[in-house]
């Protein structure tokens, strides 16, 4: 007869269509009773390893671990403060790379004032600046401005 393999960890199944010895019966008995042992004693330990984290968390600290604690997290807060300055930083030179991309100057000229206007606020979005020397028709039927880039401080 041949001889069954069990994988360690793994549970065996019986099949059907096979007729098993009384020993390969009690193999197979022996290790899914092993594997399920196995697998309570993974469970006991982690529910100990919770309990002593709960317990650890509410006991008073010593004073070397209330400075360590310190410690971390002024360490932590540190980083963040790196972090958001990098951050900054890069935003910064993103906003000045995309504004030495734009042109030097734009002329704006629309028909309609409302067009005009929504056309111009979009361009001061953009980080262009008006200046009053710079409007060349205003009339109605006629709006015409230049704008000129402003670089960021």
């Amino acid at each position: 007869m041949n001889a069954i393999t069990l994988t360690p960890g793994v549970t065996y199944q019986y099949d059907i269509g096979k007729l098993y010895s009384p020993s390969e019966r009690q193999a197979i008995e022996r290790h899914n009773d092993s594997v399920f042992q196995e697998a309570r004693r993974r469970q006991q330990a982690e529910i100990e390893e919770h309990t002593r984290r709960a317990y650890e968390s509410n006991r008073p600290m010593s004073s070397e671990e209330y400075y360590q604690l310190a410690l971390d997290r002024e360490a932590q807060k540190q980083l963040k403060q790196k972090e958001e300055e990098l951050l900054a930083a890069a935003k910064e030179q993103e906003k000045i790379d995309f504004m030495e991309s734009s042109p030097p100057s734009v002329e704006l000229v629309e028909a309609n004032a409302m067009m005009f206007l929504k056309t111009l606020q979009e361009w001061i979005q953009r980080g262009y600046e008006i200046d009053l020397n710079r409007v060349l028709h205003f009339v109605p039927g006629c709006f015409a401005v230049r704008l000129i880039r402003s670089m960021p401080n």
